[in-house]
């Protein structure tokens, strides 16, 4: 328990001071590529409001690097410290040395559970939401362009396209075009408002647009007029709300509300699946960062000096992670998504701790 706290109380240390550095790069360069836009409507207290809104994200996103890094220098002072050797000589193995690594990491995964569930969806929407406010002279609404496809059934299918959003309940300026199986247009229907309630979309001030043919089987157009028109849909205002977020910004609630709501219809949730197990998979990535910072600096080398050690460490540990990265960002027809999300994880993991424990030096 001590041997813990003392060696958590270095990792600790090391990290938190990169993850500052880092975070403070990440926010001087966004600042100033905002500070660019600076006009009536983005002032300065908006960019900078926007900013810190970005924290939590960018906190999550370089924990993995700040703890392979904090762990490296962390280890690496009590190697150069010959405290390793000490640890060692009284009894304690390889693998009780990672066991104690690993103790360590999980308060680090708690705190990113906390913020990919919790605070970065919170401060995703506030951050989208003053963006779209400052986009529209309207303050009252969020102006955007959301378009959705759907099934109606197996002979026809309709597209929807919402111009902007008063509030979760009033939607305006919607346009839903219907299809036939031949994607021949069949309706076009216009409305003023429209407001969501339980499975339907209730319309206001309805315009509708009708294909038809006379008895010459010449075809033509018809316009109708009605004051309200309701019509079965598996929108919501949260699919619409899901729709504008970054799926990795997005909580594993929110990600399995979107993919079940969206299931009966043609939206493709390829990325809402890739993001949802690299929310499975991130702690497995953080204890393979802290397994690489103890891997190359605990092993004995003649050949190698102390540093090359940790340069070897950081650079092996970075490389994993934007391979990591880029799997995510990589769609592999007929394998399914949880595979390559999950499994280079769980490969490499099980790779360091066999190669540490087999190492008896």
């Amino acid at each position: 328990m001590i041997l813990t706290l003392y060696i958590g109380k270095e990792v600790y240390k090391s990290t938190t001071i990169v993850l500052l550095f880092l975070i403070g790069l990440f926010i001087f360069f966004s600042f100033v590529e905002d500070i660019n836009d600076l006009n009536d409507e983005l002032t300065l207290i908006k960019i900078i409001n926007i900013n810190l809104l970005k924290i939590p994200n960018y906190l999550y996103e370089i924990l993995p690097i700040a703890l392979l890094i904090g762990g490296t220098i962390s280890i690496a002072k009590l190697s150069r410290n010959n405290e390793i050797v000490i640890l060692k000589t009284s009894g304690i193995s390889n693998l009780k040395l990672l066991k104690i690594l690993w103790a360590i990491t999980v308060p680090i995964i708690l705190i990113s559970i906390v913020l990919s569930e919790y605070i970065i969806p919170i401060a995703e929407i506030k951050n989208k939401e003053l963006k779209l406010y400052i986009r529209t002279t309207n303050k009252d609404s969020l102006l955007s362009d959301y378009w959705f496809k759907e099934t109606i059934d197996e002979n026809k299918s309709r597209i929807i396209n919402i111009k902007n959003i008063k509030n979760n309940t009033c939607i305006c300026n919607i346009y839903i075009y219907e299809f036939s199986k031949d994607l021949d247009l069949l309706n076009l229907i216009i409305a003023e408002k429209g407001r969501f309630i339980n499975n339907y979309l209730a319309l206001d001030k309805v315009t509708i647009i009708k294909k038809t043919s006379d008895n010459n089987h010449k075809k033509y157009f018809s316009k109708d007029f009605l004051d309200c028109l309701k019509i079965t849909t598996s929108l919501n205002y949260k699919t619409i709300t899901y729709s504008t977020l970054n799926p990795d910004n997005m909580s594993m609630e929110m990600l399995m509300n979107y993919m079940n709501t969206t299931k009966n219809t043609q939206i493709d949730t390829r990325k809402q699946k890739a993001a949802f197990y690299r929310r499975v998979s991130s702690p497995i990535t953080l204890f393979i960062m802290i397994s690489i910072a103890i891997h190359l600096v605990i092993v004995q080398s003649r050949e190698n000096k102390l540093n090359n050690k940790i340069f070897i460490s950081i650079t092996l540990g970075t490389i994993f992670f934007l391979i990591n990265q880029l799997l995510l960002n990589v769609s592999l027809k007929n394998i399914p998504i949880y595979i390559w999300v999950t499994i280079p994880n769980i490969f490499c993991l099980t790779v360091l701790t066999t190669v540490l424990i087999l190492n008896k030096k």
